[in-house]
């Protein structure tokens, strides 16, 4: 394969890439039976039930001309009469609700894939469609809300501190030594915990040639409660932290030390191919696997960061996704997040300068920024497109939750201009 055949889109280096397997639930039916003699139909409301009465006022019958076992074969056809008309009635709801239950892509349990269902990814997560925003009254988890900042609460507060959610291979090295290197940014990375600095008792600054980092690791579960014994927020010697990490995080923040999220963000299906072709070859990374050389990336992707989006961001890393789940993590990038895009990679930083108000200082540190982030793009990893559609449709398919909450990123990246340069 020539050079040209490659498509050079990997810009970051760092995996911290969880395995994850996908779990489908069952279908379940939807028909309840109520007290008051009426049945739920899914989607249709009620049937209502009467219960037939017998009005012989007006019959002009003479009862007492009538045998008594007149009489009670009479009361008993009635009777009869009225159970087959409940039955028809039920029947006709059960077949009602099977008919709208197979025609429905998801379980009525929360909206979890139905296991038999063939509908694309775009049909599967809203019937409305990919774009909408969660819907009004959406909760986000309460630990969430007071610890970290909503975007829009300006100005910035002088205890708030910037948090870079660092998604795998959507430019979060990148945005390391950018920040580091040319904007002179102390940061925390895994940096902070090599050479047994995550046994440090006090927090010192860690001068590599590539910038100044903190003796602290923002990027494991263990690493974040060290660095909250160590007091790091409140000493606001970091002025960024990276993680792979939402929630976990919170521990490090409280009413008076919030953190305030930016991101970049990558389509789901580019991101999970480039992590393919960067883990056959990132031997330099403690956690490399070598079998990997022997799959291929179908296989790769069908173990390999199912909805990692989506599961970071609500915290549930195992068992099926919900809809719910979905617009929990959309009502979360919507509040807590400013977005930013690989696709709109110019626009996503001049943003995070303006809202964080980071100036490059000096034409040296310019072209810094301009050669970072425009040309070296350390451990860029060239790998072909994915040519196949069927593979793609997989992916994509297998990670239809991580490409809807994609696609309204990308309608909010749009909503926040007002924010940013009004």
């Amino acid at each position: 394969m020539n050079s040209e055949e490659m498509k050079e889109i990997d810009i970051n280096s760092v995996d911290y890439q969880p395995l994850f397997q996908s779990v489908n639930g069952a279908a379940i039916t939807a028909l309840h039976q109520h007290d008051d003699d009426t049945v739920e139909v899914k989607g249709g409301g009620y049937f209502a039930v009467q219960n037939l009465s017998i009005d012989t006022a007006d019959s002009k019958v003479d009862t007492k001309n009538h045998s008594r076992k007149h009489m009670t074969s009479y009361i008993v056809s009635s009777a009869m009469t009225a159970s087959m008309l409940f039955s028809i009635v039920v029947i006709a709801a059960v077949i009602s609700n099977y008919l709208d239950v197979l025609s429905s892509p998801y379980n009525e349990d929360g909206g979890t894939l139905r296991s038999d269902s063939h509908a694309t990814a775009v049909d599967i997560i809203s019937p409305q469609g990919v774009h909408l925003a969660p819907p009004l009254g959406t909760q986000i988890p309460s630990l969430m809300e007071d610890t970290f900042a909503d975007i829009d609460d300006l100005p910035i507060e002088l205890m708030d501190t910037a948090i870079y959610w660092h998604v795998p291979r959507s430019a979060g090295t990148t945005m390391k030594h950018m920040l580091a290197t040319c904007l002179g940014k102390v940061i925390t990375t895994e940096i902070g915990g090599l050479h047994g600095h995550i046994m440090d008792e006090r927090l010192e600054l860690l001068k590599q040639p590539h910038g100044v980092f903190l003796n602290v690791d923002t990027t494991t579960q263990a690493g974040l409660i060290h660095a909250k014994k160590m007091g790091l927020v409140p000493s606001k010697m970091a002025d960024v932290i990276f993680t792979p990490y939402v929630q976990e995080t919170h521990v490090l923040f409280d009413l008076d030390h919030r953190g305030r999220f930016f991101t970049m963000l990558r389509d789901p299906v580019e991101r999970l191919t480039s992590l393919y072709y960067y883990k056959r070859l990132a031997t330099w990374e403690q956690n490399y696997n070598g079998t990997i050389q022997d799959i291929s990336l179908q296989e790769f992707a069908q173990s390999y960061g199912e909805n990692w989006m989506v599961r970071t961001l609500t915290g549930r890393m195992s068992g099926p996704l919900r809809v719910m789940d979905l617009y929990i993590a959309k009502e979360l990038l919507r509040k807590k997040f400013l977005i930013g895009l690989i696709e709109e990679k110019t626009e996503s930083l001049r943003r995070f300068e303006e809202y964080f108000g980071w100036r490059f200082p000096s034409p040296v540190s310019q072209t810094c920024k301009n050669n970072m982030f425009y040309f070296e793009w350390h451990s860029r990893n060239p790998h072909p497109p994915v040519e196949n559609d069927v593979v793609y449709n997989n992916i994509k398919t297998w990670n239809m939750w991580d490409v809807s909450l994609y696609e309204y990123a990308k309608q909010l990246f749009h909503e926040q201009e007002q924010l940013i340069w009004n």
